[in-house]
């Protein structure tokens, strides 16, 4: 095989920074998607915020009403970011 061989095609500059940009897409995702999986911040239910703080769903409502807490909705789903829940332990053990 010649490695000096050349191959010439014509394209337009919009498909070639397509290209450009899909593969280079590819190659970060390669990468970086553990490190990105790692700190991303994981959504948990209700009842398992409950549990983690050992407090009822009604004090996580209330919790809720003083904005110490500020959960995230889903349709009717009530979630909690997993971070939120491990600061506000942090704070309330100081």
């Amino acid at each position: 095989m010649d490695t000096k061989a050349v191959l010439m095609i014509s394209m337009p500059v919009t498909e070639l920074a397509n290209l450009i940009e899909i593969a280079v897409d590819k190659v970060l995702d390669k990468r970086f998607s553990p490190l990105r999986r790692q700190f991303e911040d994981r959504l948990i239910t209700l009842k398992e915020a409950a549990q983690k703080l050992g407090v009822t769903d009604r004090t996580m409502n209330n919790l809720e009403k003083r904005g110490e807490l500020i959960p995230t909705r889903i349709g009717a789903k009530v979630m909690y970011k997993e971070s939120d829940i491990t600061q506000y332990l942090n704070r309330k053990s100081q």
